[in-house]
């Protein structure tokens, strides 16, 4: 008998939906799973739900259950079409103690980017790490992989609006319930759909009663970061802890009036000052309010002077007067007032306003540079400290989207060394979404953390990893540099996993090392040229390949 057959008591199922419930079948039927299981598909309009019922309890009887419902789609995306469920009845005895429900329909909003196609193949996906076993690769696009991991790195959980897993009443039968509102009901425990990776460890250690750390995520263009910012705020106004939200460009994605979530406890502090623009005069203005504010307070004043002396700035800042405010018979100690480093000595003119922020570079004597004159990289590092310091509290988390932007190597390299110093004088936190290897090159303190982030998947940085600028390129920018350190680290651990992977039961497909290395052989004719550290590496690579294909016996996957 074969372990899945299909009925289809309803309806005929037509062209349209033939492709989702082929892909759907043909994914849930790859692996050896203990036969049998029956697969039914059955439309979801309300005058087929009676014969629905009396179907499976003609099938189901008292010794077969329902392992899982998948709702999917037969129309394509965007239109209205037919949703079907498709039920998984398990014809053994009674053993499974819960039924999966599952929603991948085009209605589902919560997975919009998907195709009706790719969907189905979620929906067998998300039910085979249910029963503990792994995606079948060969039949998973890259971006239902990227969605898997975000999702399940981890293995099966209860996700929002996507599945639920629920108890069984022994003494009742198991119905094909309404699958949208089913999840509905039980869904109070489940985790919130991340929209780029799975946030588990991020969470964990930002949780309260941890002491306060700098987090930070690498990945290229496009790779989701600042999405994932995002979803922190979220994630973490869940557990009532408030985030701040800082960038320097108008292209950020957080949110700046969104009702829906000002209850999270979200303070935008950005460059906008509209939904997508930047008023310099205002930012100009908030500069010389924020000053103020910061050379009142000493714990504050101690913290900007740390942080600007590690920056290559002196300590000696100033109030200047505009020059549109400056009358003739203006009075030189009115147009700079010298800020002192001791808070009580300061005076401040009523008129804030009319002046803006001066600072003086390390070695330039007593050349007072205003804020309006700096570079776009000093006001972009000053607007990032001013933000930070009027905006601390203890326990606040920050979110920072690409401080390096206009920033010259140096002062990439001071950053880490600027939030550890914020982070321990203010007991707050930091997360850190950057494209710049430099940044993490130089978060060597105990308190940090770094993350790369690449098609969905969140993966911890270790210590060498870190400090190898060649490893974070190749890993996480898809660019390799001739004689590249990382090429040899990536060839060995794959021949590792390999090694692992056919001592574990049900592990990870070992194939998809070979199709890697494919991928780095390609990467690197592409992009090495004829040099002879390329040549090297590339041989690297076939050994890496005869090795592993040796492990792996039958495989016929060739490398030219």
């Amino acid at each position: 008998m074969p372990q899945y057959s299909s009925l289809q008591p309803q309806a005929r199922l037509n062209h349209q939906n033939q492709p989702c419930l082929w892909k759907l079948s043909k994914a849930l039927a790859v692996s050896t799973y203990p036969p049998c299981r029956l697969l039914i598909a059955t439309p979801n309009q309300q005058d087929a739900k009676s014969n629905k019922e009396k179907l499976l309890k003609n099938i189901l009887g008292d010794k077969h259950s329902i392992e899982a419902v998948i709702n999917f789609s037969s129309a394509a995306q965007g239109k209205k079409g037919i949703e079907y469920s498709l039920i998984v009845v398990d014809i053994h005895p009674k053993e499974n103690k819960t039924t999966v429900y599952i929603d991948v329909s085009t209605s589902n909003k919560a997975i919009a980017n998907l195709s009706p196609e790719n969907r189905a193949i979620l929906g067998a996906s998300i039910y085979r790490l249910y029963r503990g076993q792994h995606p079948a690769k060969i039949f998973v696009p890259e971006e239902v992989e990227s969605f898997l991991r975000a999702q399940f790195s981890r293995g099966y959980r209860d996700v929002k609006n996507i599945c639920v897993a629920v108890l069984n009443n022994p003494g009742k039968l198991v119905q094909a319930h309404s699958v949208k509102q089913f999840i509905r009901r039980h869904q109070d425990s489940a985790d919130t759909v991340s929209s780029v990776a799975d946030l588990s460890e991020i969470l964990q250690i930002l949780h309260h009663g941890k002491p306060p750390s700098c987090i930070f995520v690498i990945g290229n263009n496009g790779a989701g970061k600042s999405l994932l910012l995002r979803d922190l705020i979220t994630r973490l106004g869940e557990q009532n802890i408030t985030t701040v939200g800082i960038s320097t460009t108008i292209h950020d994605r957080f949110p700046s009036s969104d009702a829906t979530l000002r209850h999270r406890n979200f303070i935008y502090k950005g460059a906008r000052t509209s939904s997508r623009s930047i008023m310099l005069s205002n930012l100009h203005e908030d500069a010389s309010q924020q000053t103020a504010n910061i050379f009142k307070d000493q714990h504050k004043l101690d913290a900007l002077v740390e942080c600007f002396e590690s920056l290559g700035y002196a300590p000696r800042f100033y109030l200047i007067k505009k020059a549109a405010t400056v009358a003739e018979d203006t009075a030189a100690d009115e147009q700079f007032i010298k800020l002192d480093l001791i808070v009580k000595n300061n005076k401040f003119p009523p008129n804030i306003s009319e002046y803006e922020f001066g600072l003086v570079r390390a070695g330039s004597k007593e050349q007072v540079r205003p804020y309006s004159a700096l570079s776009s990289g000093e006001q972009n590092i000053t607007h990032l400290l001013l933000r930070i310091i009027t905006n601390e509290q203890a326990g606040r988390v920050f979110l920072v989207d690409e401080p390096e932007v206009s920033l010259h190597l140096q002062w990439q390299q001071s950053l880490p060394r600027v939030f550890g110093i914020l982070s321990r004088r203010f007991h707050i936190s930091f997360v850190v979404a950057t494209h710049s290897p430099t940044v993490i090159t130089n978060a060597s303190d105990p308190l940090m953390h770094c993350f790369q982030l690449n098609k969905g998947e969140l993966r911890p940085l270790n210590e060498e990893e870190r400090f190898s600028v060649e490893s974070i390129i190749l890993e996480g920018f898809d660019t390799y540099t001739p004689n590249n350190r990382g090429v040899h680290e990536k060839c060995a651990k794959l021949v590792a996993q390999t090694i692992s992977n056919r001592n574990t039961p049900n592990g990870p497909d070992s194939k998809s090392a070979l199709k890697e290395l494919k991928i780095l052989q390609n990467l690197v004719k592409t992009t090495g040229g004829n040099s002879s550290g390329a040549s090297g590496d590339l041989e690297l690579i076939r050994k890496a390949h005869t090795a592993i294909s040796l492990l792996l016996q039958d495989d016929e996957i060739e490398i030219a």
